[in-house]
C-alpha cells in the first residue's frame, strides 16, 4: 500500500519496496501477502501480519493511502469485507490499484486460489480465465513489445522504452488474462500460439485507475527486469500514474536526480562509519557533522523542487549537493589522517623505545663480557 508523505516531512518510511524507501513522493507500508515466496510461513503468521499492518477500517485505508499494490498476493489473506474495501477504494474513492503477476495473482495456479469472481476482479482492467490455460511460459512466447496505444500513454512516455529494454526482448513467464472493454493494452507478449496476449493493461474505471502487470517484478521471477537501469523509475512512475499525479516528461533528468539522491544517501552512511572510526582514535568529527547538515539542507531543497515537479531545478540542486559531498569526503579524509598521525607517532616512539632498550641490553651483554667468568672446558675419561 502506497501513500504520499505530508509536504512538511517529505521522507519515505521503511524488488520495488526498496525503491520506494528512497522516494520523497512515497511512504510504503509492506504487508505480507504471499505464501509461495516465504517458505515455511503459516496462514496464522500471514493473518497476524495483516492484523498488524493492514488498516483496521475502510476509512483508515481511504484516508491514508492512494494506491494498493497486490504483488503476487494470495487471495485468501483478505476477509470478504476487505475484498469489497479494495473494490470501493477504486470505484468510489478514485484511488489506484495495481496487480502484479506471479503464482498467486490473477488466475494463480500451482494450488493457489484464482482471483476470478472476486470483487477485486471487477475493478481490474483484465478478466481472469475460469479454468483452462492460465500461464504463458517462456517456451510459448518470444519477448514483449509496446503497442501503438502504449507509446501514446503518459506512463509509457515517462520511461525510455525506445529502444526496448533487454528484459522485454527476452520475455518471461506470466499470467494469461483477457483485457476488458475500455481498457488500454500498453504491451503484449510475442506469442502467436496465444494471439499475442496482453502484458501491461490499464483502465480508468469509475473514478479510479487500475493497472495489471502480468509478469513478476521481484528479483525472483522478474530478475531481468530488476537489472534494468530504469527499473526504479518504472516502479515510482507507476505509483504516480495510478495516483493520477503529474509524470516526468524527461525520464533521463528524473532518473539522474533519483540516482544522485541514492548516491548521497549511501555516501552519507559511509561517512557516519568514518566518523565513528575517527572518534575511536580521538579525532574531532564536528566539522564533518556541521558540513553534513549543510548537505541535508541542500537535499531537502532539491526534494521540494522534486515534489513540486520542477525536475530540472531538482537535478541542479542535487548536483550541487553532490559537489558539496565530495568536499566533505576530502575533509573527512584529512581529519582521519590527522587522527591517525598521532597514532603513527605513538607507534613509532614505542617501536623506537623498544629498539633502544634492546640495544642497551645487547651492548651490556656483548661489550661488558669481562663481567662474566669464562667457563672451563673438561674432558671425560672413557673406560
Amino acid at each position: 500500500m502506497i501513500r504520499r508523505p505530508p509536504r512538511s516531512t517529505p521522507k519515505p518510511s521503511s524488488a520495488a519496496s526498496d525503491v520506494y524507501k528512497r522516494q520523497a513522493f512515497i511512504l510504503v507500508t509492506p504487508v505480507q501477502g504471499s505464501r509461495q515466496h516465504y517458505a515455511g510461513i503459516t496462514w496464522e503468521d500471514i493473518h497476524k501480519a495483516l492484523r498488524v499492518y493492514m488498516p483496521r477500517t475502510y476509512q483508515q485505508l481511504v484516508d491514508n493511502y492512494d494506491v494498493v499494490i497486490l504483488s503476487d498476493t494470495n487471495r485468501r489473506i483478505f476477509t470478504p469485507e476487505q475484498h469489497f474495501w479494495l473494490k470501493r477504494f477504486v470505484e468510489e474513492e478514485g484511488k489506484g490499484l495495481l496487480m502484479v503477476g506471479g503464482l498467486e495473482t490473477f488466475g494463480a495456479g500451482f494450488g493457489h486460489e484464482s482471483w476470478a469472481g472476486s470483487p477485486v476482479e471487477d475493478v481490474l482492467p483484465v478478466t481472469v480465465p475460469r479454468g483452462g490455460v492460465d500461464w504463458v511460459s517462456g517456451g510459448k512466447q518470444h519477448g514483449m513489445y509496446i503497442t501503438k496505444e502504449g507509446y501514446e500513454n503518459e506512463f509509457i512516455k515517462s520511461l525510455p522504452y525506445k529502444p526496448l529494454p533487454e528484459y522485454m526482448k527476452a520475455g518471461t513467464d506470466g499470467n494469461l488474462v483477457f483485457p476488458k472493454q475500455g481498457a488500454t493494452i500498453l504491451a503484449r507478449w510475442k506469442s502467436p500460439e496465444y494471439n499475442d496476449p496482453p502484458v501491461y493493461v490499464t483502465w480508468d474505471y469509475a473514478n479510479g485507475r487500475t493497472y495489471a502487470m502480468m509478469h513478476d517484478w521481484t528479483p525472483g521471477g522478474g530478475w531481468m527486469m530488476s537489472r534494468w537501469d530504469y527499473y526504479g523509475d518504472y516502479a515510482v512512475n507507476l505509483m504516480l500514474y495510478l495516483a493520477k499525479r503529474k509524470l516526468p516528461t524527461d525520464p533521463v533528468v528524473v532518473h539522474e536526480y533519483r540516482r544522485m539522491v541514492h548516491t548521497l544517501m549511501v555516501t552519507k552512511a559511509t561517512l557516519f562509519s568514518l566518523i565513528d572510526f575517527v572518534e575511536s582514535f580521538g579525532g574531532n568529527p564536528r566539522p564533518i557533522n556541521r558540513e553534513l547538515g549543510v548537505v541535508d539542507d541542500m537535499v531537502a531543497a532539491a526534494k521540494e523542487d522534486y515534489l513540486d515537479e520542477n525536475w530540472d531545478s531538482a537535478l541542479s540542486k542535487a548536483k550541487a549537493a553532490m559537489e558539496k559531498m565530495k568536499e566533505i569526503e576530502d575533509l573527512a579524509m584529512r581529519i582521519k589522517s590527522q587522527a591517525l598521525f598521532w597514532v603513527y607517532v605513538i607507534e613509532w616512539l614505542s617501536v623506537s623505545g623498544v629498539s633502544l632498550l634492546s640495544a642497551v641490553v645487547l651492548w651490556s651483554l656483548m661489550v661488558k663480557r669481562k663481567m662474566y667468568r669464562e667457563v672451563r672446558t673438561t674432558r671425560g675419561m672413557a673406560r
